[in-house]
């Protein structure tokens, strides 16, 4: 068993119950047998890169993230989603790229800043 077929076994597993689903409806939905999925998910086989595609679409999450080359979850249907304001709009993409350019103290301000407006609106609902 490889480092990656492990690390990919531990976040599909992880991934399936975030979802709540079990290996007989992930497997159902993959189009494979369930005890195909339960070698992925121990890393004892590698996933042909066909169905890691597959299994990114499933859950919403991007290749890399997969791979364990990062943690970040979002696919890329979600950073190119527009987000809407009062200025006009701005993919997820573009905001990372804005926020990228900060200095380290600005972007420590804006993450405060975000987390005080989520605690804000929490109190709204």
């Amino acid at each position: 068993m490889t480092d990656c077929c492990k690390i990919m076994g531990e976040l599909l597993q992880e991934l399936r119950q975030d979802q709540g689903w079990t290996q007989n409806e992930v497997a159902e939905k993959l189009e494979i047998a369930r005890s195909t999925l339960a070698k992925y998910e121990a890393g004892i086989n590698q996933v042909p890169h066909d169905l890691v595609l597959k299994m990114a679409d499933l859950y919403n999450v991007n290749i890399d993230y997969l791979y364990g080359h990062t943690r970040i979850r979002s696919s890329w249907r979600d950073i190119t989603t527009v987000i809407s304001y009062d200025g006009g709009e701005i993919t997820l993409d573009e905001l990372l790229q804005r926020y990228n350019h900060l200095s380290l103290h600005y972007r420590k301000v804006s993450i405060e800043v975000l987390q005080a407006l989520s605690l804000l609106s929490a109190g709204d609902q």
